[in-house]
């Protein structure tokens, strides 16, 4: 269901929300954009469609005090033009088919009952009120087709709805929306199944292929005789005005207890090949560590008919292919949070938690054919100690990377080593050279709140446009769009 917002657009707001120290341009001298509402938002996507922005997440519902998806939509002045809020309460679908789509409409009778729709009149069926909560993934413009100019959205809704009996559950959410931010088809979740059976499937991107049709990649819970992981979810299929049809679906994945393989991003390459990258629990193919090293970074490459052709894995800690390196190194998990596709390959950006439980952002360049490059967990020159969290990737200009994220606890050392200048959790802004090294770095903060970069975008002039969550307190959440040149020096 389409809801507009209740939103404004605040600028120059740093009068109590001081973004930068001394020295460094006030907001009047730079651009910055503020979305939202006395309430929070959790921005996951920003997109350029044309000559306006998106921005893609959800947001808390003051009636329900759920979260429901969120689309907002701005001009390349970063000013106000559309949004809504979407609760997927539309005719719900369970999979009973098992083609990773709803085929049986759920809903209610006269009396309230849970029923399916064909076991009652038609007359007598309804559409169910869901409670639960929504995430929001990404968003992708549809280019071509019925549905060009519109949107396509991936996320994951978690239940507790006591109605259907379903609880902690998340379904994977598909949305399809026309130019105007109106759903132009039925709520689509793809259950695990019956939700009954307590089994997670989460959405993490989707794309449209250069034949018009499209990939859904989610993350799904597999029950193998009891014994249950996650992997890899990816469903091609066909968009009309009144159906969805499968054209191939593939599960990938290393079997076993706790072996779990959580997808990130999708991507086609210009052969029509499909990629996905994620994390997973397999073994690092440079074998570091004698093979135990955590979690690692995931590689798979399938045909556009979707067979796999081939699958590799790669701890931040993996050395250069071109060395004969041993090096051990103290990464334990890495986490993937964001990839881009680049003329070089791909360009990967997450988290690395060490041994001793800090954590780090890390960057990663691998080939097309997904060979390493090179990778390293990235330290701050504010201070070498300082945890932080890569959440996502853009390629600037001249090829470098510029990551996004968040700096736990933020402070800087003096001259003395003396911590001053200590906040919160600070937005990151850190350029990165084509093997990992950092170039330069900024952080962006509200005095006081726990605020982090989550995408950004290469815009025509160069510059790049940060979406960013800024905390205000009193649990005020709003959605943040910062110009930056490519180092992170605000423009207009």
């Amino acid at each position: 269901m389409k809801r507009i917002l209740a939103i404004s657009c605040l600028a120059g707001l740093f009068t109590t929300c001081q973004i930068e120290e001394e020295g460094v341009p006030t907001p009047d001298e730079g651009f910055i954009r503020f979305f939202g509402d006395l309430t929070s938002y959790n921005a996951s996507d920003l997109e350029a469609v044309g000559d306006t922005l998106v921005v893609f997440g959800s947001q808390i519902n003051v009636q329900s005090g759920n979260s429901d998806f969120t689309i907002i939509r701005m001009n390349a002045e970063g000013l106000y033009l559309d949004s809504a809020l979407y609760t997927p309460e539309l005719k719900v679908k369970i999979d009973t088919d098992g083609d990773g789509f709803g085929d049986t409409e759920l809903g209610t009778d006269e009396d309230g009952n849970i029923v399916s729709k064909g076991s009652v009149l038609a007359e007598q069926f309804e559409a169910i009120q869901l409670q639960g909560n929504a995430s929001g993934s990404q968003i992708e413009p549809i280019r071509t087709g019925t549905f060009a100019d519109g949107f396509l959205t991936a996320g994951t809704y978690l239940f507790n709805d006591n109605a259907l009996g379903i609880a902690n559950v998340n379904a994977a959410y598909l949305g399809v929306y026309d130019m105007q931010l109106n759903a132009v088809t039925d709520t689509i979740l793809l259950f695990n199944e019956n939700p009954a059976n307590g089994l997670d499937y989460f959405g993490n991107d989707v794309i449209q292929t250069a034949d018009g049709a499209f990939i859904f990649g989610g993350t799904i819970e597999v029950n193998r005789g009891g014994v249950t992981d996650l992997d890899f979810r990816l469903i091609k299929f066909e968009l009309s005005t009144d159906r969805l049809t499968t054209v191939w679906e593939q599960t990938l994945g290393i079997e076993g207890n706790g072996q779990d393989d959580i997808l990130s991003r999708i991507f086609e390459k210009e052969n029509g090949n499909i990629v996905a990258i994620g994390t997973t629990f397999d073994k690092s193919t440079c074998g570091e560590n004698n093979g135990d090293n955590g979690t690692n970074v995931a590689f798979y490459e399938l045909t556009a008919a979707g067979n796999e052709l081939n699958s590799v894995t790669y701890g931040v800690g993996c050395p250069s292919r071109s060395t004969t390196d041993a090096r051990e190194f103290a990464v334990f998990n890495d986490v993937v949070s964001d990839a881009v596709k680049v003329a070089s390959g791909f360009a990967i950006t997450g988290t690395s938690t060490l041994s001793s439980e800090d954590n780090y952002a890390f960057f990663m360049n691998l080939t097309n054919s997904g060979n390493f490059i090179a990778a390293d967990t990235l330290t701050s020159g504010f201070d070498p100690a300082l945890q932080t969290r890569g959440l996502g990737i853009v390629q600037a200009n001249d090829k470098d990377y510029i990551i996004l994220g968040a700096y736990e606890d933020f402070h800087e050392l003096d001259a003395s080593n003396e911590e001053i200048n200590e906040r919160a959790e600070e937005a990151l802004f850190m350029k990165v050279s084509q093997t990992g090294i950092r170039v330069h770095e900024v952080h962006y903060g509200s005095l006081g709140g726990d605020d982090s970069a989550i995408d950004g975008l290469l815009l025509i002039d160069s510059r790049i446009m940060v979406v960013a969550k800024m905390d205000l307190g009193g649990g005020v959440e709003l959605v943040s769009l910062i110009k930056t040149n490519d180092n992170g020096e605000l423009e207009n």
